[in-house]
């Protein structure tokens, strides 16, 4: 009886073995995704001591004294969401090319501190500006499109880790340098009064990422990926004081190039894929 077992083992068994070694997974070559992720924030610019017209409430509306108040002004970007789609061909097994369309859920958060002249009015709005900035979110939402480059040195693997880098633009909804503060005035209705303007404001620009993920099979036709990466683009900064010319501030800015980090989770529809060896 050994001897049967030993001999149907050796006849049935072992010949299948390399063919269940041989076998070997698909590999997509086209694919859609739908992407949601997250997307970091950062401190974008503050200036100090900026000097600003003491406006005062009058009979008629609203009127300028020759005296100044001295305002903090900050603004930082907000964490938030990321939505989007993009697809990847491969030519080949190992590079594709990847486009991608995005939009960021962005906010700017803004902040004031005022320190007031002494001889300062009763009459005075500038404190009630200024706390109407304090802590103020304002949309600033973003779509990016992009076009780059993918590898994965591992097409058919169980995880295929890859690396992509894409160059491509972003259009923001408004500048990054504009502030709208709000008071009550003497009929008890609450205004908008522009502290800061934006005279050459930059909301279209280049940007360019690089990402790195792992791609895992979740059944025929699907797969499932996570991502890190980081996004390069320019965003509008103040660089000095405003010369307070005006009751509208018009502070120097210039473009700089922020880093932002970015998480992502999508699900891969498999349109296109090459089959896998089953021998």
């Amino acid at each position: 009886m050994p001897r049967a077992l030993f001999a149907t083992f050796v006849l049935f068994v072992l010949p299948g073995a390399p063919r269940l070694a041989s076998q070997t997974r698909s590999q997509p070559n086209l694919t859609l995704s739908v992407e949601l992720g997250f997307h970091g924030g950062y401190k974008l610019w503050s200036v100090g001591n900026q000097p600003f017209y003491m406006i005062v409430q009058t009979g008629a509306g609203i009127d300028t004294v020759s005296k100044f108040d001295t305002l903090d002004l900050r603004r930082q970007l907000v964490p938030g969401f990321t939505l989007g789609v993009s697809g990847v061909y491969y030519p080949t097994p190992y590079v594709g090319i990847h486009g991608e369309l995005v939009f960021y859920g962005m906010s700017l958060e803004s902040h004031c501190a005022i320190r007031t002249d002494a001889s300062s009015d009763s009459t005075d709005i500038d404190p009630q500006l200024c706390s109407s900035l304090e802590g103020q979110s304002v949309s600033t939402s973003t779509l990016g499109l992009a076009i780059g480059t993918v590898l994965r040195p591992a097409p058919r693997g169980a995880i295929s880790p890859y690396l992509r880098a894409d160059v491509g633009v972003v259009t923001r909804s408004r500048g990054t340098v504009e502030l709208i503060g709000l008071y009550t005035d003497n009929t008890g209705f609450v205004s908008a009064l522009q502290v800061a303007g934006d005279n050459k404001e930059t909301k279209n620009s280049l940007s360019f990422s690089v990402a790195l993920g792992v791609a895992m099979p979740l059944g025929p036709g699907y797969q499932f990926r996570l991502e890190g990466g980081d996004v390069y683009a320019p965003l509008d900064r103040v660089t000095g004081l405003a010369a307070p010319t005006n009751v509208t501030l018009f502070p120097p800015h210039a473009a700089v190039w922020k880093h932002n980090l970015t998480f992502r989770m999508a699900l891969d529809i498999v349109l296109e894929q090459r089959r896998g060896r089953r021998y």
